[in-house]
């Protein structure tokens, strides 16, 4: 999804409202208008943050479709901003999972299919497969 959240109070132009965060998660619905908005917003210090990095997201039928770190990737070169990533291979999304469980890293073992994030928090962070 790439989801702009607003507030109620209006910025200093009157056809924009400046929003909290700009938000790249699982979007199938992704419109030009969000394309337009987005890099402006990023440009004025609104923050914008990525469920993940991976570029393709697969579909049933062996295709792909565009993933979130393609979208965020096409704000960066727009902006020169990279958005903060919380999920994978993200450590603190772990560290915060590990806490949230109450077990050890080492009793952790990951069954995962996306190389780029899944197996490589895994691998970065000394998970066992």
């Amino acid at each position: 999804m790439l989801s702009i959240t607003f507030p109620s109070k209006p910025s200093a132009r009157s056809d924009l409202y400046r929003p909290y965060f700009v938000v790249f998660g699982f979007d199938l619905t992704v419109t030009y208008q969000k394309f337009e908005k987005g890099p402006r917003f990023i440009r004025t210090k609104v923050p914008s943050i990525a469920s993940h990095p991976d570029f393709n997201c697969p579909l049933e039928d062996k295709d792909m479709i565009l993933g979130r770190g393609s979208l965020s990737a096409a704000f960066t070169a727009a902006t020169g901003v990279k958005s903060k990533v919380l999920g994978k291979p993200n450590q603190k999304m772990l560290d915060d999972l590990l806490k949230r469980m109450n077990v050890k890293k080492e009793d952790l073992c990951l069954m995962e299919d996306r190389l780029m994030t899944d197996i490589k928090m895994g691998w970065d962070f000394g998970i066992r497969y």
